[in-house]
């Protein structure tokens, strides 16, 4: 199964509005980065330097990632889709988060149900689309700061159409009709999603145009009590990789 073909055109307008979205994402996290820089240079207080460096760390990655999201797009079906192990991937994607979660103020479970076989899809865009959805999920209740412990569930489960994978969370207020319009108004809008992220949502875009490129898409969905984004891939025939 090859990616889709995708024209130069339609690559600039689609990317124009990950590139907005994703200046409008690091736009207040690097003017603080820059006044807390400023203000230990004034003070001698090197305390807030890890504040820098983590502001640094995720500006670096969603760059990466709308870059990998640009090749991957560019290449077409010049970039075969492989036959890839979903559980070893989110057992990867998993234990990231955890190492992200220095708080210990999440509880990150991994729920794989059932037996099967490597999907179809591309390794680093598949990771790097998930690790995305985590670090927006997990910034979601950062900013919130409810009384109610995090959630954090990696699942992934067979369906009519493939089997599904996704990250899900303890939020109200997602479901398919705010996630189209957010679909509509990224890029123009300082806030798509309200409904996840008081930010742009670049992370999330970004991970659904990484997921286009291997034939798939986001979608909200439910994992028992929890809400979420997931995508549907294709079982690989190559059985020969668990």
């Amino acid at each position: 199964m090859a990616a889709n073909t995708t024209h130069i055109g339609q690559v600039d307008e689609g990317n124009i509005r990950l590139l907005l979205a994703l200046a409008e994402c690091m736009k207040t996290p690097l003017l603080k980065a820059s006044r807390t820089a400023e203000l230990a240079r004034m003070t001698k207080d090197f305390t807030k330097i890890e504040d820098i460096e983590f502001v640094s760390d995720m500006g670096i990655d969603l760059i990466e990632s709308y870059i990998l999201s640009l090749k991957m797009q560019l290449a077409g079906d010049a970039m075969p889709l492989e036959s890839v192990s979903l559980s070893a991937t989110l057992h990867d994607v998993a234990h990231t988060l955890q190492k992200m979660d220095t708080s210990t103020s999440f509880d990150i479970e991994l729920h794989i149900a059932g037996k099967y076989g490597p999907i179809m899809a591309h390794p680093k865009g598949l990771q790097t689309a998930l690790l995305n959805i985590g670090k927006v999920l997990m910034n979601t209740h950062s900013e919130r700061e409810g009384k109610e412990r995090a959630i954090l569930t990696l699942a992934a489960r067979r369906t009519q159409r493939g089997i599904a994978a996704g990250i899900f969370t303890n939020i109200d207020g997602l479901d398919a009709k705010t996630f189209a319009r957010a679909r509509k108004l990224y890029g123009s809008a300082a806030q798509p999603l309200p409904q996840l992220t008081f930010e742009s949502g670049a992370g999330i875009f970004i991970a659904d145009s990484l997921l286009q490129s291997m034939e798939s898409h986001l979608r909200v969905s439910h994992y028992k009590k929890l809400t979420g984004l997931a995508a549907t891939f294709l079982p690989s025939q190559q059985l020969s990789l668990v």
